[in-house]
């Protein structure tokens, strides 16, 4: 019984010293933003979906336009996600740099690779915007 009351005190100064650790690392970064919330950090009224690039001779979608992109995000990088419903990843941008030519009344076109997508398929578009501008 000594043994275990032993053991099970041991473990907890084990753990409370981990977590007391991982509790003092410094965390370097911007905000960081998920979820359906319109505003983003250098865009207060978010950004707009204009179009999807459809192609009727083979029903698929070849790419999206994002527009409404203010002008405070200029030289920080905007990333997109296209997923279905259970998160199966179909496109990621990776990062794409937002400059004037993408602000304002301009926009962003991001073309998606062969094989292309299936509208049906298409059921979540992930927008965020990162980097140091607010």
């Amino acid at each position: 019984m000594k043994r275990l009351i032993v053991a099970l005190l041991v473990g907890g100064v084990v753990f409370g010293t981990v977590v007391g650790l991982a509790a003092t690392v410094g965390v370097q970064g911007g905000t960081i933003q998920s979820g359906v919330d319109q505003t983003l950090y250098c865009d207060t009224d978010g950004v707009q979906v204009l179009g999807w690039g459809l192609e009727t001779d083979d029903n698929t979608v070849r790419g999206v336009r994002i527009g409404g992109i203010d002008a405070a995000c200029v030289s920080n990088d905007i990333f997109v996600r296209v997923e279905k419903a259970d998160g199966t990843l179909l496109y990621y941008s990776g990062a794409v740099h937002v400059d004037t030519a993408n602000t304002g009344t301009g926009q962003l076109k991001l073309s998606f690779p062969s094989p292309y997508l299936k509208p049906a398929d298409i059921d979540v578009l992930r927008i965020w915007i990162e980097g140091g501008n607010p």
